[in-house]
């Protein structure tokens, strides 16, 4: 991760989830968390169209297209197996990155996307 704060609270709100799910650290634990993350710059296009009415005829008009700029980030969390150094499960999620100037709400974002990504884990038997 390139902010190394933004990372810090990553990592914390991983632990503190797993930990909600009934995980604790160990030096010899039987499974390895990794994280990634990554941010992209991203456009979306939107084309409204050239043609309208207008007297007397249907005709080319006006028509707009908007542009619009912002930053992707998507966050990777692998659980590995560390006796045979296996991926057992990864979740995945992405977002559009936000400017926060308020910390607490920063955080709270970040909680909320790290427990929408591990909802799904552990994943359940198949019947």
């Amino acid at each position: 991760m390139k902010h190394p704060l933004i990372k810090k609270r990553v990592v914390s709100s991983v632990i503190k989830e797993m930990e909600a799910k009934g995980y604790t650290s160990a030096d010899n634990a039987d499974m390895v968390l990794v994280i990634h993350a990554g941010v992209k710059d991203r456009m979306q296009v939107t084309n409204w169209g050239g043609y309208g009415w207008y007297d007397p005829w249907w005709g080319p008009y006006g028509g707009r297209v908007d542009v619009n700029e912002y930053e992707e980030s998507t966050l990777v969390i692998d659980i590995v197996d560390s006796q045979e150094n296996d991926l057992v499960w990864r979740g995945l999620g992405t977002k559009v990155v936000e400017n926060y100037s308020n910390q607490d709400k920063m955080q709270k974002m970040i909680d909320n996307y790290v427990a929408q990504i591990l909802v799904k884990f552990p994943p359940t038997a198949k019947k």
